[in-house]
């Protein structure tokens, strides 16, 4: 680390193994402009005194005399920037660097000797507020003072930190070191750097190193991918899923339709009217190159409202104050759509979605939120629906539950192929496919469960009611049971009941007696939710056929209704 000597302004180099070994010092926080002084130019005799970059290198050394410091550094002549080993270590270290000062000088060269203090005023539109690495420079240092144009002071971080969080968002306890970054959430700290800029592209995610705690090679010229790498450094090393909740939200709801990366373009995108806090544990996650692997060993469950696979990422609170999962009404979900087995695409974030309405688990051994949209994703789309086998919807029963959930697609009531290029059309299953029904109206009282052995080349129905069979149910439904792979002689040992299963089962309405029979039609077209309007996918069809077996000659069959 180099210093300069803030009696003959020449640069000094130490080496320490920590910053505490270091002598003290004092920094200057600052906004570039033309004619800065170099590393180069502080080697040079005589000083570069001609440069207008140079009066604040002077100004800043005089002050840090006052305050009875030997030393300060100022980032642009202390670093050589032509050494990219140097550069490297030195952005690495620099929030490092400004935490250890004795105090930190921010000249905020276009404020006005005669501009008010507050964040009504033209202090708040100060171009040191706009900058990207001015926000760790705003945090990092325990005493922060700023100084107008003519090198006025104005007042100190702790003394205006209710202004400061007025301007920035950025807590009041944060401002005066009385808490940890760590309290905060990935999203919440990602927030305070919306809309702030930086000179080059890839600085947008070097400035906020020392806000995470990250440490990474930096790659001049790799573009907006350096914000990529960074997200997936912050996955990596802190595991917080908050990560994953931004946005462009509008009246608190969440981003536009349509399929998504999985992590955000820019810092920008983490704005929101609120707060989103962290869950509670740290799941199990890792990035794979297929994309974020979520793992069989740890409780995030999907979620489903309406058609919409749901992924609970974090707490949402219109204020700053930390509120926990189990203390919210509403909570932060990533809305996803399902590609393949075990496979999903981000489509949006809802910032408040009440708890009450994530109605049903989707439990997966395990699943993976792919991080970038595949170039054939309409091909693969399709190729995982097309002949496989759709539950068709009627007026009588609706899907209460489907397994296995890493075939079954909620959204489309469709059990997808295991594999999208088989070369033969016929559908093909290696373990049982099972759905349960609910009844509706005068079948309110019926649940029957359909099971479908499609392994062998002709295809098994067999259906029984839920309520006569509850250990096989159990098996099959249960929160443990949903991915486990049975074939059907598995399960018919797990029939304790004196209930057969056959292929109709007769059962009791309000409306007198009636047999239901499943039944499995040719393919045919069938038009699914994801698909644009106009286009349909050809598909196997299972459906209840409903008849009415009461003495009446006019018994009707109801059929499955699209």
């Amino acid at each position: 680390m180099r210093l300069i000597d803030t009696s003959t302004l020449k640069l000094r180099e130490f080496t320490a193994y920590t910053t505490s070994d270091y002598p003290k010092y004092a920094v200057l926080s600052h906004t570039w402009g033309d004619e800065e002084v170099t590393f180069q130019d502080m080697m040079t005799e005589p000083l570069p005194s001609e440069k207008r970059g140079f009066a604040k290198i002077k100004a800043t050394c005089e002050l840090a005399r006052i305050d009875g410091l030997n030393f300060a550094w100022v980032d642009t002549c202390c670093i050589d920037k032509s050494s990219s080993a140097e550069l490297t270590e030195a952005i690495n270290s620099m929030y490092a660097w400004y935490r250890a000062s004795e105090t930190c000088y921010a000249f905020l060269e276009d404020l006005e000797s005669t501009t008010e203090i507050s964040a009504s005023s033209d202090f708040a539109k100060c171009r040191w507020f706009t900058r990207g690495w001015t926000l760790q420079e705003l945090i990092a240092p325990t005493e922060l003072k700023f100084y107008d144009k003519n090198w006025v002071y104005r007042g100190s971080k702790h003394d205006l930190a209710v202004t400061l969080k007025g301007i920035t968002r950025i807590p009041i306890g944060i401002l005066k070191r009385e808490q940890e970054l760590t309290t905060k959430s990935v999203a919440q700290r990602m927030s305070w750097a919306a809309f702030r800029e930086t000179t080059r592209i890839e600085d947008e995610a070097y400035c906020l190193l020392g806000i995470f705690g990250i440490h990474m090679p930096l790659i001049y010229g790799e573009g907006f991918q350096a914000f990529q790498r960074l997200q997936q450094e912050i996955v990596k090393s802190i595991g917080d899923m908050t990560i994953l909740a931004w946005g462009s939200v509008q009246g608190g709801q969440g981003s536009s339709e349509g399929l998504q990366g999985l992590f955000a373009p820019s810092p920008d995108a983490f704005w929101i009217p609120g707060v989103i806090n962290c869950l509670p544990s740290l799941p199990d996650i890792t990035i794979t190159t297929r994309g974020l692997r979520v793992s069989r060993n740890t409780w995030m469950p999907l979620w489903i409202h309406g058609t919409t696979y749901y992924l609970i990422v974090g707490a949402f609170s219109p204020w700053t104050e930390r509120v926990s999962i189990m203390q919210s009404s509403s909570v932060s979900a990533l809305r996803l759509s399902k590609i393949g087995p075990g496979i999903f695409l981000r489509t949006g974030l809802d910032t408040e979605v009440p708890v009450d309405a994530l109605y049903a688990q989707h439990h997966q051994s395990e699943y993976y939120l792919l991080t970038d949209i595949p170039s054939q994703i309409n091909d693969i789309y399709v190729g995982y629906r097309k002949h496989s086998l759709h539950v068709e919807v009627n007026k009588t029963f609706h899907v209460e539950d489907a397994v296995p959930h890493s075939l079954w697609d909620d959204a489309d009531k469709i059990f997808l192929r295991e594999s999208a290029w088989q070369p033969h059309a016929r559908i093909h299953y290696n373990v049982v496919l099972g759905v349960r029904f609910k009844g509706i109206g005068d079948f309110s009282a019926i649940e029957v469960v359909v099971l479908l052995d499609l392994s062998s080349h002709l295809p098994s129905l067999i259906i029984f009611q839920a309520s006569q069979a509850p250990r096989l149910v159990s098996k099959l439904f249960g929160p443990m049971s949903k991915e486990h792979s049975m074939m059907l002689a598995d399960l018919e040992h797990l029939n304790d009941s004196e209930t057969s299963l056959e292929s109709f089962v007769t059962v009791s309405t309000d409306r007198g007696p009636a047999r239901i029979t499943p039944v499995l039609t040719e393919t045919e077209d069938v038009f699914l939710s994801s698909e644009e309007e106009g286009s349909a996918i050809p598909v196997a069809n299972l459906q209840l056929q409903i008849q009415d077996i009461g003495d009446s000659a006019d018994s009707q069959l109801v059929t499955g209704e699209k």
